[in-house]
């Protein structure tokens, strides 16, 4: 019968350990699984950072080349204004230069009629030879007009051409501009993404991190319930285990009780044994951690059995023990001659020996 019930105990205690054991597994495939996913995160995340880095350098650039293209656009539109006046003073001066032209050939034209008389008398050919010799200067005074205006004419032409070169030039210099913009605003908002992108997998790796501390705090609070659960349990398989410290009889019990004079209840932690031997033994399996007078317990013996689980040894006349000695069963730890006081505690809590003999 009592190997069936410890047989069932055992039983148990194993199916517990396996049901641990297959939680503590699958905790730990989760943390696995979100560990290799916090490191796809941060593999992403440093790539994001190199994105971002290399993005802000091109913006860099972009805003070097958009302030050299408005620069040159600015110096451009100067030199087209400076053109501009040019041209409008050089029209004036052939406007004024035809203008002018107009009136000398006119004189000309004058003088040209009154050299076609014939002359009549000295006198007519004396006037007549004065009216050729003006028409002559007139006619060199003509040429020379007529050779400004040419020179005018030809420098208006080049200016033409040279503000039609500007123009076009400041034409391409605008769409370059504007095609640097349209690159910049691209790229700009390509970095309001990476940046949306990297916010996003810091707040991913942040719920990741929390989950992996909740999981390991679980992992931790699984290790030590099935610790402490295979404790509990070893120390309920050693129920009836146990011996008997001296063989004698117990004049007082454990637990609550009425005292004798005064009219209140106290409560006894431990049993009195009054021996019918003088042997004291350990009731199990143990190693003494401590051997020695304690206060008015007298002679004292603790013995640690298993984790958690010890028995005290109080009134005894000799210690036979010393500490961190390895006990078996039966081992004798000392001698009493009087009452043996006797403790069993789990836990630091005192626990009815009688229950556990």
């Amino acid at each position: 019968m009592e190997l069936n019930i410890l047989g069932k105990k055992v039983f148990i205690i194993i199916i517990s350990s396996f049901l641990f054991a297959d939680k503590i597994q699958k905790t730990q495939e989760e943390l696995k699984k979100i560990m290799k996913e916090i490191q796809e995160k941060k593999n992403i995340q440093r790539r994001i950072k190199l994105e971002k880095t290399k993005i802000q350098d091109e913006l860099k650039k972009l805003d070097k080349k958009v302030k050299e293209k408005e620069k040159a656009i600015k110096n451009l539109n100067l030199k087209i204004s400076e053109i501009f006046k040019k041209i409008k003073l050089v029209n004036t001066k052939i406007h004024g230069v035809e203008q002018t032209l107009d009136d000398e050939k006119l004189k000309y034209k004058k003088l040209a009629i009154y050299g076609t008389f014939t002359a009549l008398t000295y006198k007519d050919a004396m006037i007549d030879a004065l009216i050729i010799s003006a028409a002559k200067t007139q006619k060199e005074k003509l040429l020379e007009i007529a050779s400004t205006l040419n020179t005018l004419q030809i420098e208006m032409e080049e200016l033409k051409k040279l503000k039609f070169e500007l123009d076009k030039t400041l034409l391409d210099l605008h769409a370059e501009e504007k095609e640097l913009k349209k690159i910049k605003e691209e790229r700009s908002n390509l970095l309001k993404n990476k940046l949306a992108m990297e916010v996003a997998i810091e707040m991913e790796l942040k719920e990741l991190e929390n989950r992996k501390k909740e999981l390991d705090d679980l992992i931790t609070k699984l290790k030590l319930k099935r610790k402490y659960e295979g404790i509990r349990d070893e120390i309920a398989s050693l129920k009836g285990k146990f011996i008997m410290p001296v063989n004698g009889t117990v004049i007082e019990r454990f637990g609550r009780k009425k005292h004798e004079t005064l009219d209140v209840y106290i409560f006894n932690p431990g049993i009195r044994i009054k021996p019918n031997e003088n042997h004291v033994k350990s009731i199990y399996d143990g190693v003494v951690i401590y051997a020695g007078k304690f206060r008015d317990y007298g002679n004292m013996v603790i013995v640690e059995h298993s984790f958690d689980l010890i028995s005290i040894y109080a009134g005894l006349d000799t210690i036979t023990v010393s500490e961190n000695m390895n006990l078996k069963k039966g081992s004798i730890i000392g001698n009493v001659s009087d009452v043996l006081y006797f403790e069993l505690r789990i836990g630091g809590k005192p626990h009815d020996p009688l229950e556990w003999f």
